[in-house]
């Protein structure tokens, strides 16, 4: 089987390319790939609970995380990192992991997407 990983390091609101990278997950997932997703970054605000989008008329992205298990994706990291914001409250399904063990987890995928 397949392994894939996907790194998402952008706001989740600048641009679709966050909207579309979880896209990609749950196509893979559908096709019985082995998906992790790793947010670093501004990508953590994808991790953050109780988004507020009606101001930037943008869709939540929230709900498309909470719906990751739905398609059996269940590994989902989010890297510590010192200038992470911590006056927001990061989804308690996310595990944190630092640097070294991306580096580990890097080593055990056979595809890596950044986005």
């Amino acid at each position: 089987m397949k392994k894939l990983l996907i790194l998402i390091q952008q706001d989740p609101y600048s641009n679709l390319s966050v909207s579309e990278a979880i896209d990609i997950a749950f196509a893979a997932a559908t096709f019985d790939v082995e998906v992790a997703l790793v947010f670093a970054n501004q990508g953590l605000a994808c991790l953050y609970v109780d988004h507020q989008t009606a101001g930037i008329q943008k869709r939540n992205i929230e709900k498309k995380i909470k719906s990751l298990p739905i398609y059996g994706i269940e590994k989902i990291y989010a890297l510590a990192s010192k200038a992470s914001n911590s006056d927001y409250e990061l989804s308690s399904d996310a595990e944190r992991i630092n640097q070294h063990q991306l580096k580990q987890l890097c080593t055990e995928y056979d595809v890596i997407q950044v986005f």
